[in-house]
């Protein structure tokens, strides 16, 4: 039997673009080369459920794109969704993500570098609050 390394990318990645996102993230656990393969299709359409109890997601997306910027320009879309967001007290309020000062400093330093080389990003686009 062949192995899945064995097949031309063109034909996995004819296979990975049909694939969910849960089997996207168990690919790219598997091996080196299809993680290379399957991460822009993991990164393409970013999706966060925010609910009040739990830890913010999206900190969970800067730490990555922090540590491995390339992840970044994978990224096409982003949606938060949250049934709080309808609220009318939270109309117009964005919720407060708590960082470290440390983490602050990468993250600026990280939005300050990428608008050097012609990146979207300015320092206006990052408004984190809470740090601890």
């Amino acid at each position: 039997m062949a192995s899945l390394l064995s097949y031309p990318d063109d034909l996995l990645h004819s296979i990975l673009s049909c694939l969910s996102r849960a089997d996207l993230g168990t690919i790219c656990r598997v091996h080196g080369h299809l993680r290379f393969l399957t991460e822009p299709y993991l990164y393409a359409d970013v999706r966060f459920t925010w609910e009040e109890s739990l830890p913010h997601p999206i900190t969970s997306l800067l730490r990555s794109t922090l540590r491995r910027p390339q992840l970044a320009a994978y990224i096409r879309t982003v949606s938060l969704i949250g049934a709080s967001f309808i609220m009318p007290q939270y109309r117009g309020t964005v919720p407060k993500i708590p960082v470290s000062e440390s983490e602050m400093a990468e993250l600026m330093a990280f939005v300050t570098e990428t608008s050097r080389v012609g990146n979207q990003f300015t320092k206006s686009t990052v408004d984190l609050h809470g740090i601890n």
